[in-house]
């Protein structure tokens, strides 16, 4: 029996948006007031479910990227050698760094920070808002050329510091424009079919037939992203369907997915990668569920 299309219907729409508004413009605009913003070049913006309108009922925490674009990481592995030599002669090495970022954020929320994650400083807000992850980060530049005119051409994403010490490096802004094209491109229907799946991966957590750490909802994302646009057609139950038989005929291949920011790969042996086989347990699973079972 496989699960009805009103279901589908439901389960394809956002979760609440009450409070998320509201709770990114005043974390942008303690920030945008502050003198330390007046020094500082910044960007500010959404990152996360909230960003990419695939959020669902168990989403609350807001996730927002704080940037400072004036201080960099680099990758010039693709730079030729003399493209090398100069950007270490037209570039200087700040003092200024990650965890300086990250204290300083700190000190401007004040009594509003109730924790420290991984990768993020955690906000109350109060009544009225959702719980925000603030995520201090500097600017990373993947560089493909640089000349002596000082002339750069590179794809930017953002560098987080660990409390280890070890960077991580992403593309957000890839992520997010990325869904808007598949979205665009499958008639509205790939952010729908995201979300019924993210809920799909709820109910088998609830139900204690997944185990909450396998499928992360980036990585359900990500990995709808790479099932071909011809999947999405029709109803949903069509979409869904097509989709879960495409992904049980692909999981050999499952070294070949991207991210839905296009830049890297989606399974590996980094902490920002999944693996294989909890991909496949999570493909398993919502077959089964699928099939009434």
């Amino acid at each position: 029996m496989t699960l009805s299309e009103q279901q589908l219907e439901t389960w394809g729409h956002t979760g609440a948006d009450s409070g998320s508004a509201r709770t990114y413009d005043t974390v942008k605009n303690i920030i945008n007031n502050s003198a330390y913003a007046k020094k500082n070049e910044l960007s500010i913006f959404l990152q996360g479910s909230y960003a990419n309108t695939t959020h669902v009922r168990a989403n609350s925490d807001v996730d927002i990227v704080v940037m400072l674009k004036s201080v960099w990481t680099s990758d010039k592995t693709k730079l030729t050698e003399p493209e090398k030599t100069t950007y270490s002669t037209k570039t200087s090495t700040s003092a200024y760094s990650h965890s300086e970022l990250r204290n300083d954020l700190t000190n401007l929320f004040g009594n509003r920070v109730t924790g420290s994650g991984n990768k993020s400083i955690k906000l109350n807000l109060g009544n009225g808002y959702l719980n925000a992850d603030v995520i201090p980060c500097l600017s990373h530049r993947v560089y493909h050329s640089f000349s002596e005119a000082n002339q750069a051409h590179y794809t930017e994403g953002v560098s987080i510091k660990k409390p280890d010490g070890s960077l991580i490096y992403n593309f957000p802004k890839q992520h997010i424009d990325n869904g808007v094209k598949k979205h665009q491109s499958t008639g509205d229907l790939y952010k729908k079919v995201v979300r019924i799946f993210k809920n799909a991966r709820n109910k088998l957590v609830d139900e204690g037939k997944l185990n909450n750490r396998v499928a992360p909802s980036y990585f359900v994302e990500c990995l709808l992203y790479n099932a071909p646009n011809s999947c999405y057609t029709t109803s949903l139950q069509t979409s869904v369907f097509n989709c879960l038989k495409w992904l049980n005929e692909n999981t050999e291949n499952l070294n070949s997915f991207n991210c839905q920011n296009g830049i890297t790969r989606l399974f590996g042996q980094e902490e920002t990668q999944w693996n294989a086989t909890d991909c496949k347990a999570f493909i398993g699973a919502c077959i089964q569920l699928w099939n009434g079972e």
